[in-house]
């Protein structure tokens, strides 16, 4: 009887791994965006050239009109406020954004960095998305 509670046991820490695997993880203290993904990105080239011309204070200063994010480290700034929530894949994470709220429950959103460089945005379960290019 042992034997056979030591195998059930086994098998199904073998399955909370792979279940764990299979949904990605939290991020911990130490966890970051992606390298790829880190960076400013802006909806056209033209908020590019401006940020290359001005620096990033231009968009701090809320002069700039266009949506932009910074991701760096655990953190998304810019139109979008937010934290890592957890590493999906090297092109897939989710982020739970700062206010914003349905039914007193936070927004995630998911960051998605496409094959063509380019990066998506969009709510958990949403089918509108947002594609930002990065600035180099």
């Amino acid at each position: 009887m042992k034997k056979y509670v030591a195998r059930i046991a086994r098998g199904l820490a073998v399955l909370g791994n792979l279940s764990a695997l299979a949904l990605g993880s939290s991020a911990s203290a130490q966890e970051q965006f992606p390298v790829r993904m880190q960076g400013f990105w802006v909806l056209n080239e033209k908020s590019c050239a401006l940020l290359r011309v001005h620096g990033p204070s231009i968009l701090l200063a809320g002069q700039y009109k266009d949506q932009w994010i910074k991701i760096s480290g655990p953190d998304v700034i810019g139109t979008s406020n937010g934290k890592l929530l957890r590493i999906i894949s090297s092109e897939r994470v989710e982020a739970l954004l700062d206010a914003e709220f349905v039914e007193g429950k936070k927004l995630v959103h998911e960051y998605v960095l496409l094959r063509d460089g380019r990066l998506t945005e969009g709510v958990h379960g949403a089918r509108a998305v947002q594609y930002f290019n990065k600035c180099q």
